[in-house]
């Protein structure tokens, strides 16, 4: 493979497949967390190994998210007259 292929294939896995993932954790979780309150605490664990599966599937598993799950359950933010919580 050449130098400027492997440079090319590197950025779109870095600003594409990186940031993906993020938002997919970010969002399986919360929504896990805020669709489950009564076993969010006890089910902690699963939730983590759940949405580091769904981090793993990069910008199909955000397409599947916004579609599917509806992760507005993280996306509240509130403030408190000093700072955002």
């Amino acid at each position: 493979m050449d130098g400027w292929l492997a440079s090319i294939i590197l950025r779109i896995f870095v600003y594409t497949w990186l940031p993906c993932a993020v938002f997919n954790y970010g969002a399986a979780f919360a929504y896990f967390q805020g669709e489950y309150p009564i076993s969010a605490e006890s089910c902690r664990i699963f939730d983590i190994a759940a949405s580091i599966l769904m981090a793993l599937t990069g910008p199909y598993g955000t397409l599947a998210i916004l579609i599917a799950a509806h992760p507005w359950h993280g996306w509240r933010v509130r403030w408190d007259g000093r700072r955002f919580l």
